[in-house]
């Protein structure tokens, strides 16, 4: 069994009725093997993370950035309580390819250049490498969505999840970590044109921003977290 599998029904539900009316934080899916260390930080737009103070992240000058995990997603117990048309797989697929994708961009037009991208096996990595690699691990669709498909609309406004960790590529040590779960703001839609996974991504976009932020500020700097998201009627 699954680690979200033994997550109760009831503590689920619960955690989500809660970011009807406050964000509350993802429960952990396991993707992460030490989540304990990770900690809330004013300083970072996430909502926990962890870095290893005694590695020197300056000499680090590329990022690899891998392909999302989205098994995580196929596991949400509210799934079998709404009729999705079309595969879920591929869109949850969809989005996760989304997400590395948009990291990656946003890397490659960092004014900064402080990281060089380089895609999944383009190269051997080496001790300036650092892997990224991040998984989606719950979303909520908005209530427009689950009005149209017939689903339980009392699960919240709409959010997205995410765990990521960074390895040096020559070790392979875990050397920093992040969560976070965002919202998406109540705006008019155009229900014809959405999907289950549509507010998706305008929040994947403001990650792919604050990991360059982040990772430009280095563990002294301070990141502010962007305004919420709307999802737009396009």
């Amino acid at each position: 069994m699954t680690p979200r599998a033994l997550i109760p029904h009831a503590a689920l539900a619960l955690a989500l009725l809660l970011g009807a009316c406050a964000k509350a934080p993802a429960p952990d899916s396991g993707f992460l093997s030490d989540p304990e260390k990770m900690a809330a930080e004013e300083r970072f737009p996430f909502d926990r993370i962890w870095y290893d103070g005694e590695t020197d992240f300056q000499r680090y000058t590329e990022i690899m950035i891998l392909p999302v995990n989205t098994e995580f997603l196929m596991e949400m117990p509210w799934w079998e309580e709404v009729s999705f048309p079309g595969d879920r797989r591929a869109g949850a697929r969809e989005l996760g390819f989304r997400l590395q994708t948009r990291v990656f961009d946003a890397f490659q037009a960092d004014p900064n250049k402080r990281f060089t991208p380089i895609a999944f096996a383009a190269k051997e990595p080496d001790e300036t490498t650092l892997v990224l690699e991040m998984a989606l691990v719950d979303l909520v669709p908005t209530r427009p969505v689950l009005s149209v498909l017939g689903g339980p609309t009392g699960l919240g406004k709409g959010s997205l999840a995410i765990e990521g960790r960074f390895r040096d590529a020559h070790t392979g040590e875990v050397v920093a970590m992040f969560a976070d779960r965002e919202e998406a703001q109540r705006s008019l839609v155009n229900v014809k044109d959405l999907t289950w996974y549509s507010h998706g991504k305008a929040i994947i976009n403001a990650w792919a921003d604050q990991l360059v932020a982040v990772t430009n500020a280095g563990p002294e700097g301070v990141v502010e977290r962007k305004p919420r998201f709307t999802l737009k009627p396009w």
